[in-house]
């Protein structure tokens, strides 16, 4: 007995093909889009925007233990709001700048490189901010460090 695909369940298929397809596209970025995204996010005061953008695996590390580490980081960047003008540098990420860190955490994603956004908040204050990105088969995500807990 031979089944055949009707028009309805092709019209479907084709839609879920092509969602799938612009939805890889949409996660495709370059790192300059993927803080350009960022700056937008902390700007608007979106902290869902600025967590979209945390790559999945250490999205994964966060429960009852860690939400509030996580959290903090989140609303640590929102307090900012990033001129136009900030210069960023983006600087390649070494296994020596892992052991820098490793008496805080590590990463559940090794990052690729490290990103510094700098600006003056006034003529008296500047800020860097420092982050963490990486590139995967998704696109650019921030790569966050998992902390050691006591």
């Amino acid at each position: 007995m031979k089944k055949t695909i009707g028009k309805r369940s092709l019209w479907v298929m084709a839609c879920l093909i092509f969602a799938g397809v612009m939805a890889a596209e949409a996660a495709v970025q370059t790192k300059e889009e993927l803080i350009a995204d960022f700056i937008k996010a902390v700007n608007s005061d979106n902290p869902q925007e600025v967590k979209a953008l945390i790559h999945p695996r250490c999205l994964e590390l966060i429960n009852d233990d860690t939400q509030p580490y996580f959290e903090s980081l989140i609303a640590n960047d929102l307090r900012h709001t990033i001129p136009e003008d900030a210069r960023i540098h983006y600087t390649p990420f070494t296994g020596q700048d892992s052991l820098l860190f490793a008496a805080m955490g590590d990463f559940p994603v090794r990052p690729t490189e490290q990103v510094t956004i700098e600006y003056n908040e006034s003529e008296w204050s500047s800020v860097s901010m420092i982050r963490w990105i990486v590139k995967d088969g998704a696109g650019w995500h921030f790569v966050i460090l998992r902390p050691k807990l006591k």
